[in-house]
């Protein structure tokens, strides 16, 4: 669960930090394309991708926890 905390935490922190530094920069004219592709990119689909990533991780280690193989027991 700890990895999936990380992968979690990191993701997120990467993608809000491009997210905030290009919307800085578009404030003043600079790279206005590349703040819309973050937002749009970056933003919507990566922390999409990395919160699935996480519920999955999660949830096999749930599954590994409580001794969960087929889903029938």
């Amino acid at each position: 669960m700890k990895i999936a905390d990380l992968i979690m935490d990191y993701g997120a922190m990467s993608i809000w930090g491009a997210a905030f530094i290009t919307q800085t920069l578009s404030l003043f004219g600079i790279a206005t394309d590349i703040n819309m592709m973050v937002w749009d990119y970056g933003v919507m689909y990566g922390l999409f991708y990395i919160t699935f990533t996480y519920v999955v991780m999660q949830l096999l280690s749930l599954f590994k926890h409580y001794g969960i193989t087929d889903g029938v027991n």
